[in-house]
């Protein structure tokens, strides 16, 4: 993936999940998380459009974007399992 290293150089990058729809491999839905909200704006505001040009080749629309709060997360346990 080209925008994992772009967002890994990013002040409060922690970390990104791409997941892809089993039923059509064409819908991906990205989810990136940030230590502050903060921190995510700024990097959005400087380089979205540079993520979303660089992915522009296989983009059918234009990227949606949400800020949502994590309340609660379970991620160390997917990693664990995946390792074993």
């Amino acid at each position: 993936m080209k925008v994992l290293p772009i967002l890994q150089k990013q002040p409060g990058f922690v970390d990104l999940i791409a997941l892809r729809a089993s039923d059509d491999q064409q819908r991906v839905v990205c989810l990136s998380f940030w230590e502050q909200r903060k921190a995510r704006s700024v990097t959005t505001a400087g380089h979205y459009d540079s993520v979303v040009q660089t992915l522009k080749s296989v983009l059918e629309t234009k990227p949606m974007q949400e800020t949502l709060r994590v309340e609660i997360s379970t991620a160390h346990h997917i990693a664990a399992s995946r390792a074993a």
